[in-house]
This record gives C-alpha cells, structure tokens and sequence, in this order.
C-alpha cells in the first residue's frame, strides 16, 4: 500500500498533534540535548548525528525548540 505525502502529513498531525517535520525535529534536538552533555562532540558533530548537514541550521532548530543556542545550552549545563 503507497501513501500520499498528503495523506501521510494530514494523518500525522492528526494522530501526533504536530506535522512530521516538527515532531522528527523535536526527537533529533531531544538526541542532541543528550548528545551535548558529551564535550568529546563538538556542535558540529552533534548536527551531523542527529541528522542535520549545516550546523547553522540545526543551531536555528534547536534554539527555536530550546530558547538558546546548542553551545549555551552546553554552557549552562557546565556552570550548574
């Protein structure tokens, strides 16, 4: 059985209460967040493994999720 993109996305957001592309993007940041508690990762590493190819990108994704930057959210996790 094929799906339509279009019937795939509108059931999607119907069962999961977001569309795929927000709910991939909040499971790839909740693996970053893990990720960065690593310091042998760089940024860059982390956007590589969770799937994103420009680390500028992921930055914008994670800071739109989280409120801050991947490198402050490391920085805060540090200080406490």
């Amino acid at each position: 059985m094929r799906l339509s993109a279009n019937y795939f996305s509108n059931t999607f957001k119907k069962t999961m209460g977001l569309p795929f592309v927000k709910y991939l993007a909040k499971i790839r940041v909740e693996k970053a967040k893990q990720l960065l508690h690593d310091l042998d990762y760089t940024v860059y590493q982390v956007a590589s493994e969770v799937g994103y190819s420009d680390s500028r990108y992921f930055s914008r994704v994670f800071k739109s999720f989280e409120g801050k930057t991947p490198s402050e959210y490391r920085n805060a996790r540090l200080v406490k």
